[in-house]
Protein backbone atom coordinates (compact mmCIF):
# COMPACT_ATOMS: atom_id res chain seq x y z
CA UNK A 1 0.00 0.00 0.00
CA UNK A 2 1.21 3.48 -0.80
CA UNK A 3 2.26 5.55 2.20
CA UNK A 4 -0.05 8.42 3.04
CA UNK A 5 1.14 11.85 4.11
CA UNK A 6 -0.76 12.15 7.40
CA UNK A 7 -0.08 15.88 7.51
CA UNK A 8 -2.40 16.46 4.57
CA UNK A 9 -5.59 18.27 5.36
CA UNK A 10 -8.49 18.87 3.05
CA UNK A 11 -10.93 21.70 3.38
CA UNK A 12 -14.24 21.91 1.58
CA UNK A 13 -17.17 24.27 1.64
CA UNK A 14 -20.78 23.27 1.90
CA UNK A 15 -23.26 24.71 -0.54
CA UNK A 16 -26.90 25.59 -0.12
CA UNK A 17 -27.81 22.10 -1.38
CA UNK A 18 -25.90 20.49 1.52
CA UNK A 19 -28.36 21.33 4.28
CA UNK A 20 -28.76 17.70 5.42
CA UNK A 21 -24.99 17.24 5.50
CA UNK A 22 -24.59 20.49 7.46
CA UNK A 23 -27.15 19.41 10.07
CA UNK A 24 -25.55 15.98 10.36
CA UNK A 25 -22.03 17.38 10.81
CA UNK A 26 -23.26 19.92 13.36
CA UNK A 27 -24.71 17.09 15.44
CA UNK A 28 -21.27 15.45 15.78
CA UNK A 29 -18.85 16.62 18.51
CA UNK A 30 -15.99 18.69 17.06
CA UNK A 31 -13.34 16.11 17.98
CA UNK A 32 -15.21 13.40 16.07
CA UNK A 33 -16.00 15.32 12.86
CA UNK A 34 -12.75 14.49 11.09
CA UNK A 35 -13.10 10.78 11.88
CA UNK A 36 -16.73 10.78 10.74
CA UNK A 37 -15.94 12.55 7.46
CA UNK A 38 -13.13 10.04 6.74
CA UNK A 39 -15.46 7.13 7.46
CA UNK A 40 -18.16 8.61 5.23
CA UNK A 41 -15.69 9.11 2.36
CA UNK A 42 -14.31 5.58 2.69
CA UNK A 43 -17.85 4.18 2.75
CA UNK A 44 -18.72 6.15 -0.37
CA UNK A 45 -15.63 5.00 -2.24
CA UNK A 46 -16.30 1.37 -1.30
CA UNK A 47 -19.88 1.57 -2.58
CA UNK A 48 -18.92 3.47 -5.74
CA UNK A 49 -16.45 0.66 -6.55
CA UNK A 50 -19.17 -1.93 -5.96
CA UNK A 51 -21.57 -0.01 -8.23
CA UNK A 52 -18.92 0.24 -10.95
CA UNK A 53 -18.25 -3.52 -10.73
CA UNK A 54 -21.99 -4.17 -10.95
CA UNK A 55 -22.22 -2.05 -14.13
CA UNK A 56 -19.27 -3.89 -15.66
CA UNK A 57 -20.84 -7.26 -14.79
CA UNK A 58 -24.11 -6.14 -16.35
CA UNK A 59 -22.27 -5.16 -19.56
CA UNK A 60 -20.51 -8.53 -19.70
CA UNK A 61 -23.83 -10.38 -19.34
CA UNK A 62 -25.33 -8.25 -22.10
CA UNK A 63 -22.37 -8.98 -24.38
CA UNK A 64 -22.62 -12.72 -23.69
CA UNK A 65 -26.34 -12.70 -24.50
CA UNK A 66 -25.71 -10.73 -27.67
CA UNK A 67 -23.06 -13.22 -28.78
CA UNK A 68 -25.50 -16.07 -28.10
CA UNK A 69 -28.07 -14.32 -30.28
CA UNK A 70 -25.52 -13.89 -33.06
CA UNK A 71 -24.68 -17.58 -32.89
CA UNK A 72 -28.36 -18.52 -33.01
CA UNK A 73 -28.89 -16.14 -35.91
CA UNK A 74 -25.97 -17.68 -37.82
CA UNK A 75 -27.37 -21.16 -37.19
CA UNK A 76 -30.77 -20.01 -38.43
CA UNK A 77 -29.30 -18.46 -41.58
CA UNK A 78 -27.36 -21.66 -42.26
CA UNK A 79 -30.50 -23.76 -41.77
CA UNK A 80 -32.54 -21.49 -44.06
CA UNK A 81 -29.84 -21.70 -46.75
CA UNK A 82 -29.86 -25.49 -46.58
CA UNK A 83 -33.67 -25.57 -46.79
CA UNK A 84 -33.62 -23.19 -49.77
CA UNK A 85 -31.03 -25.37 -51.54
CA UNK A 86 -33.22 -28.42 -50.98
CA UNK A 87 -36.27 -26.57 -52.26
CA UNK A 88 -34.34 -25.18 -55.25
CA UNK A 89 -32.98 -28.58 -56.17
CA UNK A 90 -36.52 -29.95 -56.16
CA UNK A 91 -37.43 -27.24 -58.71
CA UNK A 92 -40.01 -25.72 -56.39
CA UNK A 93 -38.57 -22.15 -56.53
CA UNK A 94 -36.94 -20.11 -59.26
CA UNK A 95 -33.45 -18.52 -59.38
CA UNK A 96 -34.85 -14.99 -58.76
CA UNK A 97 -35.98 -16.02 -55.29
CA UNK A 98 -32.53 -17.40 -54.42
CA UNK A 99 -30.96 -14.05 -55.30
CA UNK A 100 -33.47 -12.32 -53.00
CA UNK A 101 -32.43 -14.72 -50.23
CA UNK A 102 -28.82 -13.53 -50.64
CA UNK A 103 -30.01 -9.92 -50.33
CA UNK A 104 -31.92 -10.79 -47.15
CA UNK A 105 -28.85 -12.48 -45.67
CA UNK A 106 -26.69 -9.43 -46.45
CA UNK A 107 -29.32 -7.13 -44.93
CA UNK A 108 -29.42 -9.27 -41.77
CA UNK A 109 -25.63 -9.16 -41.44
CA UNK A 110 -25.65 -5.37 -41.88
CA UNK A 111 -28.35 -4.99 -39.23
CA UNK A 112 -26.37 -7.09 -36.74
CA UNK A 113 -23.15 -5.20 -37.46
CA UNK A 114 -24.94 -1.88 -36.91
CA UNK A 115 -26.32 -3.14 -33.59
CA UNK A 116 -22.87 -4.23 -32.42
CA UNK A 117 -21.32 -0.95 -33.50
CA UNK A 118 -23.86 0.90 -31.38
CA UNK A 119 -22.33 -0.98 -28.41
CA UNK A 120 -18.81 -0.13 -29.59
CA UNK A 121 -18.04 -3.60 -30.93
CA UNK A 122 -16.85 -4.51 -34.41
CA UNK A 123 -17.21 -8.01 -35.87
Amino acid sequence: MESVDVKKAYVFRLTEDDEKLYKFLESIPNRQKSIMIRKMLNFSIKHMDALHNFEVDKDVVMLERTLELVSLNNDLIKSIKEELKDIKSSGFIQQDNVEKEDEIEESTKNTLNNMFQSFGMDF
